[in-house]
């Protein structure tokens, strides 16, 4: 069904800024939709009836009225003319006045109609064309198996590869960091809503309720959109978990690249940049049996009463590129002080600071735990 209550109100509203005379949109039953008379919404309109029955336009005289006006009171002079559709009927639109003097008023409301109809088709036909791609997508990220040629060459039409594009999934969550799918939904429509001018159809996919893909130009640096649906959130008490994907440049790596990201989605569940080797890092590692082996690392040094001071130590060590030098200035110690908290690490955990791979398994314990970036 073409006609929509917001379609006939368009055409009302658009029609008589133009032709200020009254308008009716009138459905193929013969009620009217929409009217510049608020009041007659609702009734019956016979003549835009049988103007849907016949598929013609039917001109209502002064005369006429004045011979029908006992059985009719509705009746009233105008234009009735039919908006067609691959050749039916899809509503008609009625003008009042004396059709001798209308006319010209008349076929530009029927335009106004006409090009609102096309437009509307125009949307659905592409509303309808995303949801297929859209599941075609979600389908492809879930099975490997699942994209074959056609399936690629579906997706690379889609979406503009021209130039790199930086993947960014868009989660919207309660406060509390929980799902809801309903409430997430709602947010994420409003959020859309407010950048319909601003987003181009082929940057734009959902693959869940509350869940968005969004594809930007990686020479933007920065999430374009953040405020926006920062703003939308908050007013709504909801959350926003924004994954950064590496960049993609095909249909291949823009797969694996969010195979990745909703992996650190499900995992880190909080903001994250795949392109941090920090952020790939706390998402690796806070699963088992990786959190197992970093929580023992850190409960053998937990019995020193030194333990912070020991950790900030490894992390800083790390950071400073295994500078001592430089490491044991922004820690305020002695080099001698540095090399002994060195060996008391050692002794607690079994693990030598100054070899590589031992440095690496103490730097991950005490830089991650639970699946996000510990600040101490």
């Amino acid at each position: 069904m073409i006609l929509t209550a917001e379609l006939a109100s368009a055409i009302v509203e658009r029609a008589m800024q133009i032709i200020h005379h009254n308008v009716n949109v009138i459905n193929t039953d013969g009620i009217i939709v929409a009217s510049g008379d608020k009041n007659r919404i609702g009734e019956l309109h016979e003549i835009g009836l049988e103007v849907a029955r016949q598929g013609r336009a039917i001109s209502i005289y002064d005369e006429d009225v004045s011979l029908q006006a006992p059985s009719r009171p509705h009746y009233a002079p105008g234009i009735n003319t039919p908006i067609m559709v691959d050749g039916k009927v899809v509503f008609v639109v009625g003008v009042s006045g004396n059709p001798n003097e209308i006319s010209r008023y008349a076929a530009l409301a029927v335009l106004t109609a006409e090009l609102l109809t096309k437009q509307a088709i125009k949307n659905r036909e592409i509303n309808w064309s995303r949801r297929f791609s859209d599941m075609l997508l979600i389908k492809c990220l879930k099975d490997e198996q699942t994209v074959d040629e056609s399936s690629s060459r579906h997706l690379a039409a889609l979406f503009d590869f021209s130039e790199p594009r930086s993947p960014y999934l868009i989660q919207i969550r309660r406060l509390d960091g929980r799902t809801d799918k309903i409430a997430g939904g709602s947010c994420l429509q409003e959020i859309l809503r407010r950048l319909a001018v601003e987003l181009e159809n082929d940057q734009v996919s959902l693959l869940e309720e509350d869940l968005m893909l969004l594809l930007s130009p990686v020479h933007d640096g920065v999430f374009p959109y953040r405020k926006v649906m920062e703003q939308v959130c908050a007013e709504r008490g909801m959350q926003m978990v924004l994954i950064k994907g590496l960049k993609v440049i095909n249909v291949s790596t823009l797969l694996k690249s969010l195979r990745f990201a909703r992996y650190c989605l499900s995992s880190a569940g909080h903001s994250l940049d795949c392109n941090k080797a920090g952020d790939v890092l706390a998402t690796a590692l806070c699963r088992s049996p990786y959190a197992f082996l970093l929580s023992l690392i850190r409960e053998r040094l937990a019995l020193n009463k030194m333990s912070q001071e020991l950790q900030q130590t490894v992390r800083v060590y790390m950071q400073e590129n295994l500078e001592l030098q430089q490491t044991a200035r922004l820690l305020n110690i002695h080099r001698n002080t540095l090399k002994n908290r060195f060996k008391i690490i050692k002794d607690a955990t079994g693990l030598d600071p100054d070899s590589i791979e031992d440095l690496l398994l103490l730097y991950f314990a005490f830089s991650y735990r639970e699946g996000t970036r510990d600040s101490l």
